[in-house]
């Protein structure tokens, strides 16, 4: 599998996201999560919409702020979506969950819902989101799967009016290694970087301070030579008699 990554959508792929959503408006299928069903056609709005959403800006009555991002590999084609809600409104709860996601319908099967899945959580830890709760319809076995490979604890079931059956599970979210010494090193990193430039500071202040005294010594020497330079002859003359 290449290597995926999880972006927040931002202009440079634009041409790829609209291929990833014609593509799926093409299918016929619900678009999931429900983010990606926004229309693209004025780009910059819909970024703008995005952003004010993380930020919990004129949400509906609710509803609750949420962060999207897009899963992309090694050539920035948009594979997949997912969108994380901050917190559990009472419908998220029962049948909406933490994380939406959804991969794109030519790349099913590959792996990349449970890859997906996997770099959601880091990010919902990142938000301080302790335990996510991710739900799916019964009937989506392969979604049901993708949780608990995951792993997704099962918890009761939900059962919206129309009798559809939704699983809800519960993920503990915890910070992989790799991610951890990741921020450990670009921690260090920082650090090094910092003392380096107090180094740097402190030797150009010393540079500094020798030449503004070194040249203030010249000043003055050169002042003196020239106070010299003034004086009458018959001043001196006068001055050795009188102490002579």
């Amino acid at each position: 599998m290449c290597n995926l990554k999880l972006v927040k959508p931002h202009l440079d792929l634009k041409d790829e996201y609209l291929s990833f959503y014609q593509e799926w408006k093409d299918s016929g299928e619900d678009m999931v999560p429900w983010v990606i069903s926004r229309d693209p056609t004025s780009f910059e709005a819909m970024l703008e919409f995005l952003e004010a959403h993380e930020k919990g800006v004129g949400l509906p009555e609710g509803w609750v702020s949420d962060s999207t991002f897009w899963l992309i590999d090694d050539r920035d084609r948009v594979l997949g979506a997912v969108n994380i809600r901050h917190r559990l409104s009472e419908f998220l709860f029962n049948a909406g969950g933490h994380i939406g996601y959804g991969i794109r319908p030519s790349e099913r099967g590959k792996g990349y819902a449970s890859a997906l899945l996997k770099l959601s959580l880091v990010e919902a830890k990142k938000l301080g989101i302790e335990d996510v709760l991710v739900v799916c319809d019964a009937w989506n076995i392969a979604s049901e799967r993708t949780i608990i490979k995951n792993g997704g604890k099962a918890d009761r079931d939900y059962i919206e009016e129309d009798g559809n059956v939704i699983r809800r599970y519960w993920i503990k979210c915890v910070l992989k290694r790799k991610y951890i010494q990741e921020r450990y090193l670009k921690l260090m990193h920082g650090e090094k970087i910092m003392r380096r430039k107090i180094i740097v500071f402190f030797i150009l202040s010393v540079i500094a301070l020798i030449f503004i005294f070194s040249s203030g010594y010249r000043l003055d020497s050169l002042s003196a030579a020239r106070a010299n330079s003034f004086i009458p002859k018959d001043a001196v003359l006068l001055d050795q008699v009188n102490y002579d």
